[in-house]
């Protein structure tokens, strides 16, 4: 199982530039069952989606870059022309907020780092 700091969710996938070398990932019309569907369910964005974080790595040579539309729930990617765009999401996951970063109590053994 992979691991990162925090209590966060992520997902990755590939989509495509169209002919404006545009994509949009609109989170309110995801397929339902599909991998970003359910990377959407599963976590928090927070305000203005400042806890989603996107990774972006065009298939050419070319800059990729991204928009946060929070007022209608979409992530748009630009690039400078059509093509391959790989992408990998971070965000909170939605209870977040019940699980600090720091162990409380006994349960951890800080010469080791490993929780008991």
């Amino acid at each position: 199982m992979s691991s990162m700091t925090g209590v966060k969710e992520e997902t990755t996938g590939v989509l495509f530039l169209d002919s404006r070398a545009t994509a949009v990932i609109d989170f309110n019309k995801l397929e339902k069952g599909s991998d970003l569907w359910l990377f959407a369910q599963a976590t928090d964005f927070g305000k203005d989606m400042a806890g989603l974080v996107v990774l972006l790595t065009p298939g050419s040579e070319q800059r990729v870059w991204y928009e946060k539309d929070a007022v209608n729930n979409q992530l748009v990617i630009y690039g400078e022309k059509q093509g391959e765009v790989s992408y990998r999401l971070t965000a909170p996951r939605f209870d977040h907020e019940k699980w600090p970063n720091e162990v409380v109590g006994d349960n951890i053994d800080s010469a080791s780092l490993k929780i008991k």
